[in-house]
């Protein structure tokens, strides 16, 4: 009887050494599955209205993720049309393929008139690399429809740093005339005899 009850005090030593450890190890194990779920990158794309004009679209791809990506691959389906401006330079489609993109970081370029892309929906494919040399990728991919932007309008500009440079711009063209010496300023000047004659 006396040895039944060593070894059940043995064993429940052993079992209180044993559960804490495999709670730690696998503790330890989720708290690194996590850090590594945390620090992903997350590559998005969008078509958005220019800051200056609601007829034009940019294309914008941002990093929402927690971590840099690197050889990102861009497609669309059905494929962007070029917008003539950049096609008369011979400019492709940008941000196709982008080499690195910091966490947070968002790349931004005009891309076409609001009538080339009008009423279609895109299928956007995103795909990139956790490390620079990996061939391992992740992907996203969804539908972009465009016709969320029709009927939209916009009162004033949308961006205040766009209504100041429009401010400036008016106060600018205002002065230009006078500063080329072009129009006059009409003024009323006083010398000291002026003055003393009047008292």
């Amino acid at each position: 009887m006396e040895y039944i009850h060593k070894c059940s005090r043995s064993s429940i030593d052993s079992r209180s050494y044993i559960f804490p450890l495999a709670r730690n190890k696998l503790l330890a194990r989720e708290t690194t599955r996590m850090v590594e779920a945390s620090s992903q990158p997350n590559i998005v794309v969008t078509l958005e209205p220019n800051a200056w004009s609601v007829f034009y679209f940019d294309i914008n791809v941002a990093n929402t993720g927690n971590a840099p990506a690197y050889n990102i691959e861009v497609n669309f389906d059905p494929p962007l049309t070029n917008a003539e401006h950049r096609e008369a330079r011979q400019h492709s489609i940008p941000f196709r393929k982008i080499s690195i993109l910091k966490n947070g970081q968002v790349l931004s370029s005009n891309l076409c008139d609001y009538n080339q892309i009008k009423g279609k929906t895109y299928t956007i494919t995103i795909s990139w690399s956790k490390k620079a040399n990996s061939s391992e990728r992740d992907f996203n991919q969804y539908e972009y429809d465009m016709t969320l932007f029709e009927g939209v309008t916009y009162l004033g500009a949308r961006n205040p740093l766009t209504q100041i440079a429009d401010q400036i711009k008016k106060i600018r063209d205002d002065w230009r005339p006078i500063t080329q010496g072009s129009k006059k300023i009409k003024t009323d000047n006083y010398s000291s005899s002026d003055r003393e004659k009047k008292e």
